[in-house]
């Protein structure tokens, strides 16, 4: 007889089940392994594409570059809104602007709480309706200059994402209506990569071009290579609680063909 060793939950493990979780476990961590190799591969030549881009700085230079479709670049420069944005309502010009609109309003929530306690200290459950007051967005508008230079050269604003987008301020226009203002300066200086081999600048993965901000080309190749071990860290915390649900799930079913 099969006899249990102990138990998890409502679940009674035994030998043969710790034989058999034992298996699936080195099954999975060998699983995990192929795909980790997979995705260091994957990251390793992307690396290997940034690490040895040309590293631009100038606007000669860039201009050659894409004039000669000379391949992977990193370049650094400043950015700037062709065609800024403004608002009335707040100072300076900007190259992204959102403006959120907020409502006060009273809502109400059922609360639950001990009553009627006696001297054991056993209580009732009861409830009640209490109101409260929040922010709830009402409507929001965005805003952005269509056309951006870089290094005098023109592109379209949706070549690119990641743009350095902050909180400038709140109106209250009263006291139950406000305005929160973000936006993203007409200028600013950033490093971002592409590729030329078209004559132009497009991403990698043929995707938007990722924008770093105020970061220059060696803080920008630091983050990528950090990015690229957090992934497989986040790919390893998914892969254990993966590995762990499937363990208990297995134990959790009675596994008569063990017996």
């Amino acid at each position: 007889m099969n006899r249990n060793l102990f138990t998890i939950g409502d679940a009674d493990v035994t030998p043969r089940e710790i034989g058999v979780s034992i298996i699936i476990l080195f099954l999975m961590l060998s699983i995990g392994w192929l795909i980790t190799n997979k995705i260091r591969e994957f990251n390793r030549d992307k690396f290997i594409r940034i690490d040895t881009a040309l590293k631009i700085t100038d606007k000669d230079m860039y201009n050659h570059a894409v004039n000669t479709k000379v391949g992977d670049i990193i370049a650094y420069g400043k950015m700037t809104a062709k065609t800024p944005v403004k608002n009335e309502k707040i100072n300076g010009e900007y190259l992204y602007l959102k403006i959120k609109e907020e409502h006060y309003v009273m809502k109400t929530r059922t609360v639950t709480y001990s009553c009627n306690c006696n001297s054991k200290g056993q209580c009732k459950t009861c409830t009640k309706t209490e109101t409260y007051w929040e922010w709830d967005t009402y409507n929001t508008e965005e805003f952005n200059s269509d056309r951006l230079l870089f290094f005098d050269n023109e592109y379209d604003y949706n070549l690119f994402y990641d743009y350095p987008i902050n909180y400038i301020t709140t109106i209250k226009t009263s006291s139950h209506v406000r305005f929160k203002y973000y936006g993203a300066p007409k200028e600013f200086d950033t490093t971002f990569i592409a590729n030329t081999s078209s004559g132009s600048i497009k991403s990698f993965d043929n995707k938007l071009i990722k924008l770093y901000p105020n970061m220059d080309i060696k803080k920008t190749i630091e983050a990528n290579e950090i990015n690229i071990t957090i992934g497989v860290i986040l790919f390893w915390l998914v892969w254990i609680c993966v590995i762990c649900g499937l363990l208990y799930g297995y134990v959790y079913l009675e596994n008569k063909y063990l017996y």
